[in-house]
């Protein structure tokens, strides 16, 4: 009996570890390709003051500007899981899925970039430097909403500032 009980639960793992790779499940799925439409307008996403990417093709069946909305909405819940588990804080990564690229933060797809979304003669050859670059971006913002959420490093710097308002205005007087 506890032979047969073991025996399932390998059967039911060596199962369960198949189930992503079926069709239908996001892991075994690649975007379809992006197909912009002639009168879509090019969005760009600004996180913090920051150009990061710009939208310019339909993905998915998302316009541009939906695009930049979900993106936005993607940020904000990862910077929401960045800044609320005791873990260490990790950087957005990039993942290339054929002709296009998936920026991950903290377990969250953020968007994609596509070929369609370079502009230019040879967008192609354009996309694995343009998401390097992109990815860069990111990286720098996401760096500072990080630090502007931590309410002890804003103290501190406080702290340095005053302490050294202090040492300069000691050594004038």
């Amino acid at each position: 009996m506890r032979w047969r009980h073991g025996m399932a639960s390998v059967l039911f793992l060596c199962l369960g570890s198949l189930v992503p790779l079926l069709p239908g499940t996001s892991v075994a799925q690649e975007p379809p390709a992006a197909v912009a439409p002639p009168d879509a307008d090019p969005v760009t996403l600004n996180w913090g003051n920051r150009s990061i990417v710009t939208f310019r093709a339909t993905l998915l069946g998302d316009d541009p500007v939906e695009r930049d909305l979900l993106a936005r909405a993607s940020l904000k819940t990862a910077l929401d899981r960045a800044t609320a588990q005791g873990a260490p804080i990790q950087e957005p990564q990039r993942v290339p899925m054929g002709a296009a690229i998936r920026y991950e933060w903290h377990g969250v797809p953020l968007f994609y970039l596509t070929v369609d979304d370079k502009a230019g003669p040879r967008p192609e050859a354009d996309l694995e430097p343009a998401s390097l670059e992109v990815l860069s971006r990111l990286r720098v913002s996401a760096a500072e909403h990080l630090e502007a959420a931590d309410a002890g490093a804003l103290w501190r710097a406080v702290g340095r500032t005053v302490l050294a308002s202090a040492v300069a205005l000691a050594l004038l007087w």
